[in-house]
């Protein structure tokens, strides 16, 4: 479980020093970013090799609370 707060986005990959880490090879060292905006989740790759979304290159919007 993570807090996620406004504007502060949480990053995932490989390294380190990603606030989730993962081992699995097909992430990225620095795979993506998750950040809430005015109540949505939003992801954004970071160029991943093999793509979080392949074909998205800006936010897209993963939850909305209304």
């Amino acid at each position: 479980i993570f807090r996620i707060e406004d504007n502060n986005p949480l990053s995932l990959g490989r390294k380190n020093n990603n606030h989730i880490k993962l081992k699995d090879i097909s992430v990225s060292r620095q795979h993506c970013i998750i950040l809430k905006r005015d109540n949505n989740l939003l992801m954004k790759d970071l160029n991943s090799k093999f793509g979080t979304m392949k074909y998205i290159q800006n936010y897209i919007s993963i939850f909305k609370h209304n």
